[in-house]
């Protein structure tokens, strides 16, 4: 019974599997690689996907250095740790979250940079949205947003005037015609 790692790694060795015996008649395999970069792949999924040539030389060195298992892909070794998050970045996201819980991540993250917490590079904004996933920081999207805004309601009588003006005929007076205007 194979496992779907399995699969994406005989999937791989498929498309690298000409590159591993090459002809007298190939170009050199920096050409080749180019060449299989430039071609579109069916996933076993159904999608299209292209690689890069750098891409490619990765799958062909792990599949010489350890054979079929190492086109398999390894799960991340720090996955649900975020060590590389700062413990003052970490506290100050939870600040921001409690004091604004309907602000995007993109939000908090911009307020950091504002405040001169965060460089934008690190750590890496990805790491912060994998730190903000686990730490379950997105926004909640069932909170309650404020009431819609409603025109013209008030809370008492006389509270909202309102006038409208418009142009009115001209009238004669003292045999000149003179504008008028209307206030409703």
């Amino acid at each position: 019974m194979t496992t779907e790692k399995t699969d994406q790694a005989v999937w791989r060795y498929g498309i690298i599997s000409r590159l591993l015996h090459p002809n007298e008649e190939d170009a050199t395999l920096q050409n080749e690689l180019t060449r299989l970069a430039s071609r579109s792949f069916r996933k076993p999924d159904g999608r299209t996907v292209t690689f890069s040539p750098e891409t490619l030389r990765k799958w062909l060195y792990r599949y010489r250095h350890g054979g079929l298992p190492a086109l398999e892909d390894s799960p991340r070794k720090n996955l649900g740790s975020h060590n590389s998050v700062p413990k003052k970045l970490e506290d100050r996201l939870f600040e921001l979250r409690g004091e604004h819980p309907r602000w995007t991540l993109a939000r908090l993250l911009s307020q950091l940079i504002n405040e001169k917490l965060w460089d934008m590079v690190n750590p890496s904004r990805a790491t912060l949205y994998r730190f903000a996933a686990t730490a379950n920081l997105h926004r909640d999207p069932h909170l309650e947003t404020d009431p819609p805004a409603r025109a013209f309601a008030h809370q008492d009588f006389g509270q909202l005037w309102t006038a409208d003006f418009l142009h009115g005929p001209k009238i004669r007076v003292n045999g000149q015609k003179r504008k008028t205007h209307l206030t409703i």
